[in-house]
């Protein structure tokens, strides 16, 4: 966050005041309805749990969709006002998916025209037909509550999304992103509680990829989302090490009638361990993924010691989230990943490793002059260095500045 001062004379910067407290704040996004269901069977080792399909009124993620172009008409289209359309087929996966749809983009009139059973007529496919819910200008649209089928080899899985439509004037070129709206819900009870267990299948081209969420069932009903830092949904493999228990988790789509749903089978496992130090405060879940890929363990800690156990080997990705009090935040992912080259945590049975990830949260602010201008350069940053984000409602951090007892300038640091 930056802001600038100008004045021609020599300044001199006696005070600083910053206009909000620094600890932090984690964001809980989107609100999911009760779940019915339960595990169908458990033992003291073994857990399966069906996940129902549920919709949200928010979205869990926003992805890019890859479009081609086609200036032909299709062979049957609807009758068009004018003929500024524009069409071509959107894949929800990669460009040689199975989920490939030709559309029409009638955006003079807010329209949008999907071909869902692939006949080249855009006239008989009425659940294709959706009409534009927001329109920033002529040529920017969303349409929500889209809904489709994603084709995967496992068949097809119901999918909710909002739709993000961009024509670029003057360079021919479109822009569009899915912003996913559904998921598959259940309940399980791990190491003596209840939680909500969730799996987003965000990508038909990797089925045994998607997000995990995992959060206590009383917090089931609170808006959440998988980017808003909260960490109560990430990434994972199979390989789940969650608290103090190693797991391994097989998903199976199960395509019934008449509700799909997904099959989850959660076995204890027997790992080696090893010892982490960790020296920053106010952690409330803190997610290691694994640089071995499918072979290693995906690491969920909530509120942990300052000396835990977690699977041997080398962690490429740290992801925290803090809490003090009321206040939440999350650590900045772009300075988290330093490449598969260079691991943030080797951990092994003979040596303790250390991470300084965590709090407490320091207000930091860099001074430069550039000409007649002062710039000002706020961040947030953590016991490790990094840069954190304060998470939910919270107030831009101010500036003042003095001369002898003067103040000559004061304001508010902008976001980004």
């Amino acid at each position: 966050m930056k802001t600038r001062f100008r004045d021609s004379r020599p300044l001199l910067v006696s005070l600083l005041t910053l206009g909000f407290f620094c600890l932090v704040l984690v964001a809980q996004a989107g609100s999911a309805a009760p779940a019915s269901t339960n595990a169908l069977s458990s033992s003291s080792s073994v857990q399966t749990v069906d996940l129902e399909y549920r919709e949200l009124p928010q979205p869990l993620i926003s992805l890019s969709a890859n479009v081609t172009q086609q200036k032909a008409p299709f062979a049957k289209e609807p009758a068009l006002r004018q003929r500024d359309v524009m069409r071509g087929k959107i894949s929800f996966g990669s460009t040689d998916s199975k989920n490939v749809m030709p559309f029409l983009w009638d955006y003079s009139q807010g329209k949008l025209y999907f071909d869902l059973n692939g006949n080249q007529d855009l006239t008989d496919d009425p659940a294709g037909v959706f009409s534009c819910a927001t329109r920033y200008s002529g040529e920017y649209q969303i349409f929500t509550n889209v809904h489709f089928a994603l084709k995967t080899p496992t068949g097809s899985h119901p999918a909710t999304v909002d739709l993000t439509l961009i024509k670029y004037s003057g360079i021919n070129s479109f822009y569009a992103a899915a912003a996913y709206r559904s998921f598959w819900e259940g309940k399980i009870s791990l190491q003596g509680r209840e939680y909500q267990l969730g799996f987003v299948d965000n990508n038909p081209d990797f089925p045994d990829g998607g997000y995990l969420v995992l959060r206590p069932w009383e917090s089931r009903s609170q808006p959440f989302s998988l980017l808003d830092g909260s960490l109560n949904g990430f990434t994972f493999n199979r390989n789940l090490f969650f608290g103090t228990q190693a797991w391994r988790l097989d998903c199976k789509f199960l395509p019934q009638e008449p509700a799909p749903k997904y099959r989850i089978t959660i076995e204890e496992r027997t790992t080696e361990l090893a010892e982490l130090d960790l020296t920053g405060k106010f952690i409330k879940r803190l997610v290691l993924t694994p640089e071995s890929g499918r072979a290693g363990y995906t690491v969920v800690l909530d509120t942990p010691a300052p000396v835990v156990k977690i699977p041997a080997g080398s962690y490429n990705q740290v992801q925290v989230a803090l809490k003090a009090g009321a206040m939440e935040a999350s650590r900045i992912e772009d300075n988290l990943v330093p490449g598969p080259s260079r691991p943030i945590i080797k951990t092994s049975s003979a040596k303790p490793a250390v991470l300084a990830a965590g709090g407490p949260l320091t207000n930091s602010v860099t001074l430069s002059r550039q000409g007649a201008s002062l710039s000002l350069s706020y961040q947030l940053l953590g016991a490790d260095g990094g840069r954190y984000r304060l998470l939910g409602p919270r107030k831009e951090p101010e500036f003042a500045i003095y001369r002898a007892d003067k103040k000559v300038a004061s304001g508010k640091f902008e976001f980004g």
